[in-house]
């Protein structure tokens, strides 16, 4: 499963092992900057910055849409 938020992709990226599932964000280049899962024991969600993330500017609507994004992909693998 994939969802696109402007340049910006969602995809199902998690082992076969876990409870939910992790998407992973991707960028334009290929590039993954953030990880969205659920924490298998407390039910928290969790978002994962990766290294590839610092420096880089988004504007805080893309971000606000990324994070909306994951968090209804996430509710629908309840």
């Amino acid at each position: 499963m994939t969802r696109k938020v402007g340049t910006y992709k969602l995809q199902k990226c998690s082992d076969v092992d876990r409870k939910y599932p992790i998407f992973e964000v991707v960028d334009e280049t290929g590039t993954a900057i953030m990880d969205f899962s659920i924490e298998e024991d407390s039910n928290v969600t969790e978002v994962l910055f990766y290294e590839s993330i610092t420096g880089r500017v988004m504007a805080v609507e893309i971000l606000q849409r990324i994070v909306f994004e994951g968090l209804r992909l996430l509710e629908n693998e309840k």
